[in-house]
């Protein structure tokens, strides 16, 4: 399937749709979408699709679509359903009122398709944010959250709740989750998104895991794969460790882990810059549907988590325009 360019002509009923919009000009999605370029990706999505064939949705309203369903924490078939009848989704998804919209299974199949160049579009987003000085290279703050796996948890006979479930909840269907530890008496069965986050709380490293991954593992990777050289960087207790200390030290940057026991007071303000990464998992907990996976599989997840992240970055960006 070939992509179908976006129309250049207005017509009469574009015109009716930027006169409403001006009403909403203040609104959050409208400011987005006049201030964020979602077209610096198309050098990225157009080669997906071939020059011939039947033309099919532009590729960047796709993505459009995807972000909006995160912002929105919206499933395919209601993003579907909502992008076609709200006048402000069709303006932000870049459709006219006399556009065709997706179907949810064009949606998955995006979603499917753009999975092997998510990484280059994924440091386009951060190389965009770094050029433009939204990054600060100050402070890394690393932490990780858990996120559920869609499965059923192994359950003995005694506990369910009559003689006639016959189900094996031996048997899981996410095969690439894993049991990990909230807590020493809170356990779950699913996978750890570990992030690291600048000074202004924009996300510049990322990584998904099973749930199995203790945290402290995965600092150095984060700290490295960040789009910047920070000079200090922090994390809660679970990172402080031996490797983890000689390993900032080798590389020159400030080691401010928290560490085991009693807090240190000269390093009160690292502690409440670090509380700012705990917004960052509300939101793509609450507004990206992270609470509990929606697919099945570490690929598939991983691209969910990484489509909540951009959504994530691109409204954090409202707080300096």
């Amino acid at each position: 399937m070939s992509y179908k360019p976006p129309s250049l002509q207005l017509s009469f009923s574009d015109i009716a749709l930027q006169k409403i919009m001006e009403k909403y000009e203040n609104h959050s999605l409208v400011r987005i979408s006049n201030e964020f370029p979602f077209e610096m990706f198309r050098k990225h999505l157009n080669p997906l699709y071939s020059e011939n064939g039947r033309p099919g949705f532009d590729p960047v309203c796709l993505l459009r679509v995807v972000i909006l369903g995160k912002l929105q924490n919206l499933s395919d078939n209601r993003l579907s359903t909502d992008v076609s009848v709200n006048i402000l989704y069709r303006q932000f998804c870049g459709f006219s009122l006399e556009d065709e919209t997706p179907y949810n299974s064009t949606i998955s199949r995006f979603r499917d398709r753009i999975a092997p160049v998510w990484e280059n579009i994924w440091l386009e987003l951060r190389v965009w944010l770094l050029e433009h000085n939204y990054i600060d290279d100050e402070l890394i703050t690393i932490d990780s959250t858990a996120i559920s796996a869609r499965t059923n948890y192994d359950k003995s006979k005694d506990n369910r709740k009559n003689d006639d479930d016959k189900r094996d909840y031996s048997v899981q269907n996410d095969p690439d989750a894993r049991f990990g530890k909230k807590s020493d008496k809170n356990s779950f069965y699913g996978y750890k998104a570990h992030v690291g986050t600048d000074g202004n709380a924009f996300i510049v490293a990322a990584d998904l895991t099973g749930g199995n991954m203790h945290d402290g593992f995965m600092f150095p990777d984060l700290v490295m794969h960040a789009c910047y050289f920070p000079k200090q960087a922090t994390a809660d207790k679970s990172y402080w460790s031996r490797a983890n200390q000689d390993f900032l030290r080798e590389i020159g940057i400030g080691d401010y882990i928290i560490p085991q026991g009693k807090k240190s007071e000269e390093l009160e303000g690292v502690y409440r810059k670090r509380r700012k990464i705990e917004r960052v998992f509300s939101f793509i907990k609450i507004k990206g549907g992270l609470f509990r996976t929606r697919f099945i599989g570490q690929l598939k997840v991983g691209l969910d988590v990484g489509f909540a992240i951009m959504a994530y970055n691109i409204n954090n960006l409202l707080r300096f325009c």
